[in-house]
């Protein structure tokens, strides 16, 4: 074979392994680009347990005070009633005796009727006893979404006096002492028909 020849053929195949170079590079790239998309799976969004649909992991719902361990005091036992979520607090506690007043704000209820155009509910008192909770109704809940009630209470006599049990007979609050309010359908005295079964969430709060 001639020199000239045989420079073309080697020129030939030095092309050719050049061209199955580029062609096996290529392959190795969309291989390697391949995989490393494949490791970009799109995050799922954790959902939150919102305990209720807040976001912030508190249960609306949810009782400050185990309703099953209080002592219910009064006409009625509201602890099996059905809670609703009317963002019901406490605002403001004014603790000059003998009638301290008690402030709160909430989502009035459309569905509670509105007694004698007086009162759609009882503001409920919840303290420790003798190692025991006690609550009672003390106060009623007019049609309104935020209120300040006084508790009516004489000299002498417990600032809760209006209500029932060891509450109104002997309890007198104390500074930084735990107490828990919560406001339900009317719960003494008479009910409109088909007044139903419902109360806020028990909250807690301390006695300033």
């Amino acid at each position: 074979m001639s020199s000239g020849r045989t420079k073309r053929v080697r020129k030939f195949f030095r092309a050719v392994a050049a061209a199955a170079l580029v062609v096996v590079t290529g392959f190795a790239i969309a291989g390697i680009m391949a995989c490393g998309k494949a490791t970009e799976l799109p995050t799922q969004p954790t959902k939150p347990n919102n305990g209720g649909g807040t976001g912030t992991g508190v249960n609306p719902l949810a009782d400050a005070i185990p309703a099953n361990e209080i002592i219910w005091d009064g006409q009625r036992n509201p602890s099996g009633w059905k809670v609703i979520d009317t963002s019901f607090k406490i605002t403001e506690i004014n603790p000059k005796m003998p009638d301290p007043t008690i402030c709160w704000s909430w989502n009035l209820p459309p569905n509670w009727p509105n007694r004698n155009g007086k009162s759609v509910g009882n503001n409920w008192i919840i303290v420790k006893i003798d190692g025991a909770w006690h609550a009672t109704p003390w106060e009623h809940v007019k049609a309104t979404n935020s209120i300040c009630r006084t508790t009516e209470a004489r000299n002498g006599q417990p600032p809760f006096v209006q209500g029932y049990g060891p509450i109104a007979a002997k309890w007198y609050p104390h500074s930084g002492e735990e107490v828990g309010f919560m406001n339900s359908t009317i719960a003494r005295g008479d009910r409109d028909p088909g007044t139903p079964d419902e109360r806020t969430p028990i909250v807690l709060t301390k006695w300033p």
